[in-house]
């Protein structure tokens, strides 16, 4: 008889572990996804404890609403990386890519106030917010690798044209992609 490697046994016992687990999720949320009856009779459930830590993470709230039509949408772009070799033009870029995409200029693309180092969507807190927002992050998920999305402060007030609904401020990591 021979030896059995102890670490493919492991390996071999904790893959089928996690394809159990698997199956019992996936059991526990079939299709229908109604409320679970609760036992009659008064009693509330017993609590159970947990012996080890648990990591979880609170998902980022994101808008419920969805997007604009692009032609509903003015947008403005800024060279945030305009101290980074080879950034010249890509606010030319992104805003033609967006114009392609339907979008409608607020402005032409110019380098922005400063640089920084990642990119920033902003919208505008003129008019419907919410609406903004949802537009915004559409175009950092779709055109912008996800980039960050953040309310407009007043920190660009004087440098941004009142009519634009999105500003997005490419930055040096925008680069990178």
């Amino acid at each position: 008889m021979g030896l059995v490697n102890t670490g493919t046994t492991r390996i071999a016992i904790v893959a089928a572990l996690v394809i159990s687990g698997i199956a019992v999720l996936v059991s526990g949320f079939a299709k229908g996804g109604g409320a679970v009856a609760l036992p009659s009779g008064g009693t509330s459930p017993t609590p159970s404890v947990s012996t080890g830590p648990t990591h979880s993470r609170t998902p980022t709230p994101t808008s419920t609403l969805s997007p604009s039509a692009p032609a509903d949408v003015k947008v403005v772009v800024y060279n945030a990386a305009f101290d980074q070799p080879n950034s010249i033009g890509i606010a030319a870029t992104v805003s033609m890519k967006l114009q392609n995409a339907g979008y409608v200029p607020a402005a032409a693309p110019s380098n922005g106030p400063t640089a920084i180092p990642k990119t920033i969507v902003y919208y505008s807190t003129r008019g419907d917010s919410a609406q903004h927002q949802a537009d915004a992050q559409f175009i950092a998920d779709h055109y912008l690798h996800g980039a960050k999305v953040q309310q407009l402060g007043t920190q660009y007030a004087n440098v941004v044209p009142a009519s634009a609904d999105v500003l997005i401020f490419l930055g040096g990591d925008y680069l990178k992609h």
